[in-house]
C-alpha cells in the first residue's frame, strides 16, 4: 500500500470542503425558521402615545417620508388611538415591491396606495383592509420655468429633468420614463435629477437646477409657476387611497384615522389637500 503526504495547505482545503458539505447538508436537513423582514424596514420612525400603556403599536405605512411622520405624530397625541396602543411605528418605503410585500403580508394596519395593490393578493378580503379615504384623480405633466416643454426627442436631448427617485409614483417618475420609451430615448440621453418628494422637485425648478419636472400641478403652483409652460404627460391618473386593516370592527379607530387625516389635508396647500373621506364618521372620534 502506497501512502501519500499531504501539505498543510492541502489538508486544510480538504477540512474546508469537507466542512461545507457538513453545513449544506444539516441546513437542508434543518432548515432555519427564521422570518425576514422587507429591507425597508430601515426607513421607518415611531413615538409613544400620550397614555398608551401596552405594547402593542399601530403601523402605518406611506410612500412619503415626511407625510409618514407627520401623521406619525398626530396619531400619537389622538386620544382613541391612544387608548387602543401604546406605540405609533411609521414606514416609508419608495420601492414598489416592498410596498406589496407589506400589504400582501398584512404587517400594516394603515396604509396610502393605489387599489390594485389591495387587490392584488386580496388583502381586503384576507386581512379586512377597507377604504377609509382618497384623493382625487390627477394629470401628470412636465412642467419649465421659461418656456413650454416639449414631448419631442430633439427637445428634450441634454435636459436636465427633475423626477422622484420611488418608481411606483405615476406623475414623477412613471410618466417621464414612459414617454423616454416612447421617443426612444435613453435615460443617457437626458441628464435625470431625482427628488424625494414632489416639492423638492418645486425648489429644484425654482433654484434653476433642472430645466424641467415631472409632477401634478396644484393649486399653490398657480403662484409659483406660469400655467402655460406646463405639458400633460399623462391625464385622469387614479389618486391613492387610505385603507385601515379590520376597519369593519374598529369603527372608533376608524373614526380618529379620518380625524387626523383631515386635519392634516387642511394644513396641505397641495395635492393631497383634495381629501375625501369614506363613509365619513357622523361624530367625532372618541365621542
Amino acid at each position: 500500500m502506497r501512502y501519500y503526504h499531504l501539505s498543510l495547505t492541502s489538508l486544510a482545503l480538504v477540512a474546508l470542503v469537507l466542512l461545507g458539505i457538513t453545513f449544506e447538508i444539516s441546513r437542508n436537513a434543518f432548515p432555519l425558521n427564521t422570518k425576514t423582514l422587507p429591507s425597508v424596514l430601515n426607513f421607518k420612525d415611531s413615538c409613544n402615545t400620550t397614555a398608551g400603556k401596552n405594547s402593542d403599536a399601530l403601523v402605518i405605512t406611506v410612500q412619503i417620508e415626511y407625510m409618514a411622520k407627520e401623521l406619525m405624530k398626530a396619531l400619537c397625541d389622538n386620544d382613541t388611538v391612544s387608548r387602543q396602543f401604546g406605540e405609533v411605528r411609521a414606514h416609508w418605503m419608495p420601492n414598489e415591491r416592498e410596498m406589496l410585500d407589506f400589504v400582501g403580508k398584512g404587517l400594516v394596519d394603515l396604509v396610502l396606495v393605489k387599489d390594485n395593490f389591495i387587490h392584488a393578493f386580496n388583502s381586503d378580503e384576507v386581512y379586512g383592509y377597507k377604504e377609509v379615504a382618497s384623493y382625487n384623480k390627477y394629470s401628470a405633466f412636465f412642467i419649465g420655468l421659461r418656456e413650454k416643454p416639449e414631448l419631442q426627442k430633439e427637445y428634450l436631448l441634454g435636459k436636465r429633468i427633475g423626477i422622484l427617485d420611488y418608481a411606483s409614483s405615476r406623475s414623477g417618475h412613471i410618466a417621464p420614463m414612459m414617454l423616454f420609451k416612447q421617443l426612444d430615448l435613453d435615460e443617457k440621453q437626458v441628464n435625470l435629477v431625482y427628488a424625494k418628494n414632489h416639492q423638492q422637485l418645486r425648489q429644484l425648478l425654482e433654484s434653476g437646477s433642472v430645466d424641467i419636472i415631472s409632477t401634478y400641478w396644484s393649486e399653490a403652483d398657480e403662484t409659483r409657476f406660469n400655467r402655460e409652460y406646463r405639458t400633460a404627460l399623462l391625464s385622469e391618473i387614479e389618486g391613492s387611497k387610505w385603507y385601515l386593516k379590520e376597519a369593519e370592527k374598529n369603527t372608533a379607530l376608524k373614526c380618529a384615522i379620518q380625524q387626523e387625516l383631515t386635519r392634516l389635508a387642511e394644513q396641505n396647500r397641495g395635492y393631497y389637500r383634495q381629501l375625501a373621506l369614506t363613509s365619513p364618521c357622523s361624530k367625532p372620534s372618541g365621542s
